[in-house]
C-alpha cells in the first residue's frame, strides 16, 4: 500500500469510488473538488507543522494541488531540479518540527498531471520530487470523526495524522536526481519502493505476511491474487477481474510474488473460513516493490428485513454492505462489493463479511432508505430497515428566447440547507434543457440553477417545491 501521504490521487477500487459518489450525491452536500495551482507564487500556512511553509514555497516548485476530492486538506507541492536542488529541499524538509518525517524513493521518470497538456504532447511535464502535508483538522474530520464511517475503506481511516512526506523519482534519463549522491538527514525515515533495492532483478515484486485478526497467528495456505480490472459486465454492471498472478502463504503466513507486469492491479487475500480482503489497488511500473501486512477476519453475515413506512415488506430491493469495518476498528475492503436482493417477505442475508460493523445501502426504482447512515453490527440476523416511496423532480431550463439552455446546471437541496443523511443532488441538463431527478424522498426542497449560491443559501431565484410519493414535480427556469 502506498504511504498515506504519497503525492498521488488515491487509486480506489472502482466499485468503492461508485459507493462514495452515491453517498455524496444522496447523503450530503457536494464535496470539494481538487484545487490546482501552477507556478511558485508564495502560498499560505494551513495549520501545518513549523517549517513546512519554507518547503512549500521553494523556488523549484512547479505548482501544487489540494485534495482529496472528498474533503480537502491534503496539500501536495511538486518540484523539478537537479541533485543539488533536491538536497537543499531535503535539508529544509528535515528542519520541519514534527514527530516523524518520511521520504519515499521511486523509480522514475514521473510526470505531473498539473503540467500535462493534452493539446501539446511535447509539453515538459517532468516531476522530480514532491512534498505532501496535511491540515490536521481536515484529516481528523475525514478519517477520525466519531460517527463518520462513509469512507471506512480508505486506507487512512482510523489512523493518526500522516507525517509530512517527500517523494522523489530517480533514474530518469533527462537529468533530475542522482540518488547515489543524496545525503539523507538522520531524522528522516526512508522507504525505497524500487524492487531492485530489495534484491529483485526481474521486475516488480510483492511480499507480505497474512495473519488472523482475531488470534494474531499466521495463516498458512492463504491465497494472494493479483487481478486486472476488465471493466463492467453489461448485464450485472459489476466490475470483472481476471487473475494475473497468484501465490500461497507458507507455514509462517509469508508470501512472495515476483516478475509482476506493468499495470494497475487489485491485490486480494483469501483463505478458508475468513472474509476475503482487497489489500491494495495500485499501479506497478518496471521496478516497483510493495510490502503488505494482511489481517483477515473470520467470515460472518448480516441479515434482516426491509419494510416501507406503512409496515409492509418490500420485495426486490437491492441491499449492499458499505463502510465495512473489521473487529480492529479499521476499514476492511471486501472484494466484489457484497450485495443481495430481498425476497417476497422483504428478507435479506449478506455473506462474506468480516466480524465488526457496516452500513447498509438499500435501493430500487421506487424507494429511498431512511436512516441510511446507521451502523450495524456484524454478525446480525435481525436488522430492520425502513424505506419510503419516492417521487421525481423534472427541471427545464430555457433561454430568454425560449430555446433550451443546454449549458445549465441544476442543483437540489433539502429545505433548511444540506445535512448529512439528507438527499441532495446536482446535474448538467440534457441537450433539450431538461433533467429529471428520480428516487427523491418526500420532503420540501429548493431547486436552483446557481449551485454555488444554493450551497451558501444565497440564491434569490431558487424555487421551493414539495415532493410527494409517486408524483413528479415540474420546475422551469429562464436563464438570463
Amino acid at each position: 500500500m502506498k504511504p498515506a501521504s504519497d503525492c498521488t490521487i488515491s487509486l480506489f477500487r472502482p466499485e468503492i469510488v461508485l459507493g462514495l459518489l452515491l453517498v455524496l450525491l444522496f447523503a450530503s452536500a457536494a464535496p470539494a473538488l481538487i484545487m490546482v495551482q501552477k507556478g511558485n507564487e508564495p502560498t499560505q500556512d494551513h495549520n501545518w507543522p513549523a517549517g513546512s511553509l519554507d518547503v512549500a514555497n521553494l523556488k523549484t516548485r512547479l505548482g501544487f494541488w489540494e485534495g482529496p476530492p472528498f474533503g480537502g486538506g491534503q496539500y501536495c507541492f511538486e518540484y523539478r531540479g537537479d541533485t543539488a536542488a533536491f538536497q537543499a529541499a531535503l535539508d529544509a524538509f528535515a528542519r520541519i518540527k514534527a514527530p516523524k518525517l518520511e521520504l519515499s524513493v521511486h523509480e522514475g521518470p514521473r510526470e505531473s498531471f498539473i503540467l500535462k497538456d493534452p493539446k501539446d504532447p511535447n509539453a515538459d511535464a517532468r516531476l522530480d520530487w514532491s512534498f505532501t502535508v496535511w491540515n490536521p483538522e481536515s484529516w481528523n474530520r475525514l478519517y477520525n470523526k466519531q460517527g463518520n464511517a462513509w469512507n471506512a475503506e480508505d486506507p487512512n481511516f482510523g489512523k493518526p495524522l500522516a507525517a509530512p512526506h517527500m517523494d522523489v523519482w530517480v533514474g530518469g534519463k533527462d537529468g533530475g536526481v542522482d540518488w547515489s549522491k543524496v545525503k539523507v538527514p538522520q531524522n528522516v525515515t526512508v522507504d525505497d519502493d524500487r524492487a531492485t533495492s530489495h534484491g529483485y532483478k526481474d521486475g516488480s515484486a510483492i511480499v507480505g505476511d497474512v495473519y488472523d485478526i482475531g488470534t494474531s497467528k499466521p495463516i498458512a495456505g492463504a491465497t494472494i491474487t493479483i487481478q486486472r480490472n476488465k471493466g463492467q459486465d453489461k448485464k450485472t454492471l459489476k466490475y470483472v477481474y481476471e487473475t494475473v498472478l497468484e501465490a500461497k502463504t507458507d507455514d509462517a503466513g509469508h508470501f512472495e510474488l515476483k516478475a509482476i507486469p506493468e499495470g494497475t492491479f487489485q491485490v486480494i487475500a483469501s483463505a478458508s473460513g475468513v472474509a476475503s480482503r482487497a489489500v491494495g489497488y495500485e499501479g506497478f511500473g518496471k521496478n516497483t516493490f510493495r510490502k503488505y501486512t494482511v489481517k483477515l477476519s473470520a467470515g460472518a453475515s448480516i441479515g434482516g428485513q426491509i419494510k416501507d413506512t406503512d409496515g409492509k415488506p418490500v420485495a426486490g430491493t437491492h441491499v449492499r454492505a458499505d463502510a465495512i469495518v473489521g473487529p480492529d476498528g479499521l476499514g476492511y475492503a471486501v472484494p466484489d462489493r457484497p450485495e443481495t436482493v430481498t425476497d417476497a417477505e422483504g428478507k435479506f442475508t449478506i455473506d462474506g463479511l468480516p466480524r465488526g460493523h457496516c452500513q447498509l445501502f438499500a435501493y430500487d426504482d421506487h424507494h429511498f432508505l431512511l436512516d441510511g447512515l446507521k451502523v450495524h453490527e456484524v454478525p446480525s440476523t435481525d436488522v430492520a430497515l425502513k424505506v419510503t416511496a419516492t417521487g421525481s423532480i423534472k427541471v427545464k431550463v430555457v433561454k430568454l428566447d425560449g430555446s433550451p439552455a443546454t449549458d445549465a446546471q441544476v442543483s437540489v437541496e433539502r429545505e433548511g440547507g444540506p445535512k448529512v443523511g439528507n438527499w441532495g443532488g446536482s446535474a448538467n441538463v440534457k441537450p433539450d434543457g431538461t433533467f429529471q431527478f428520480d428516487q427523491v424522498p418526500p420532503a420540501k426542497y429548493l431547486v436552483s440553477i446557481n449551485p454555488g449560491l444554493l450551497l451558501q443559501n444565497k440564491d434569490p431565484d431558487a424555487k421551493a417545491i414539495e415532493v410527494k410519493a409517486g408524483k413528479t414535480v415540474e420546475v422551469e427556469f429562464t436563464k438570463k
